[in-house]
């Protein structure tokens, strides 16, 4: 019997986002500039551009904008596979975040999200679990209303406990980001797919096959044409 592999929502989120800045032009025009570079995938640029918005910022009127530069230094970084480089501009971002914005907000989500992506990366998994767990309750406090960003946190601790292989811990993340998933898709959609099918390949290699069969069944009756379902027929 051929045991599918789990298939992992890819959960690095980078996101940029528009906010109200100062009316400092050169301020102002070296974001743009560095935010046309990001889009572009142009690294270098971007970050050049990035820490010339923090040299002209004024912190005490926009900042946002430096803690936005901070987070997306890091993020090139990310992506030029720089790793340990990345940690101090993302930590610097949580700093400026945390002191003008206080110990809740959406700024120290994101940055944190990539600190927990870096050690995802190298296989740190109970540091990016602990980084996700942290996320999780600033996000409640900031607004636990968004839902299907709760689900894909508890999806990616639930890819890192699985990394561990620790199954037990890894299904009850998956089911809680179900739940997540449920309530902003709904029960009957093809995007809960991928997490059933999750789901029943931990209970197959714990040897629990009822359990598994089970949740290989949601997994086919939720797909859709574009999840592949040879992956999850060879289950059954």
């Amino acid at each position: 019997m051929v045991i599918s592999h789990i298939i992992k929502n890819s959960f690095l989120f980078v996101i940029i986002i528009s906010f109200i800045f100062s009316d400092n032009t050169v301020t102002n025009d070296n974001f743009d500039t560095a935010f046309h570079f990001y889009n572009n995938a142009e690294w270098d640029s971007a970050q050049f551009y990035f820490n010339e918005t923090i040299i002209h910022n004024d912190l005490k009127i926009s900042p946002e904008l430096t803690i936005t530069a901070y987070r997306n230094i890091g993020n090139s970084l990310i992506r030029k596979h720089k790793l340990e480089e990345a940690k101090q501009p993302l930590e610097q971002s949580i700093f400026y975040a945390k002191k003008y914005l206080g110990e809740s907000n959406q700024y120290i989500v994101k940055a944190m999200n990539s600190l927990a992506v870096i050690s995802s990366i190298k296989g740190e998994s109970n540091n990016a679990i602990s980084y996700f767990k942290q996320i999780i309750q600033i996000q409640m406090n900031v607004d636990s209303t968004k839902y299907n960003l709760l689900g894909k946190l508890y999806n990616n601790i639930a890819n890192n406990y699985n990394d561990l292989n620790n199954f037990d811990s890894a299904i009850k993340n998956y089911k809680v980001a179900l739940f997540y998933k449920e309530k902003t898709f709904g029960k009957g959609s093809p995007k809960l797919a991928v997490t059933y099918n999750n789901i029943g390949t931990i209970y197959h290699n714990m040897g629990n096959h009822d359990e598994s069969i089970h949740y290989f069944k949601f997994a086919l009756q939720y797909k859709d044409d574009s999840y592949a379902p040879s992956s999850l027929a060879k289950n059954l």
